[in-house]
């Protein structure tokens, strides 16, 4: 991301991180980051989703894809999102 797009209310310093063709990067989803577009030929991207195991005794209700699709619909823009919990 552009250094002149951030918000200067982060609190959280930018990190330069070099690779290499072949490297693999895993970060947030939410992480501001960009890369430089390839020279040689298109970089791939592999997304995926990561959670903690059931525990025993944990009980997870089973979600329609209907409701999941209609709750990120309500996603709102990041900026407005720090604001409600800053309030």
């Amino acid at each position: 991301m552009q250094a002149a797009g951030l918000d200067p209310t982060f609190d959280l310093p930018s990190r330069k991180l070099s690779t290499e063709t072949g490297d693999v990067t895993v970060h947030c989803s939410d992480t501001f980051h960009r890369a430089y577009s390839p020279k040689k030929r298109p970089g791939k991207v592999v997304y995926t989703g990561f959670r903690q195991p059931k525990l025993p005794g944990d009980i997870l209700p089973e979600v329609s894809m209907a409701k999941v699709k209609a709750d990120r619909a309500k996603l709102t823009d990041v900026q407005d999102r720090i604001a409600a919990a800053e309030a």
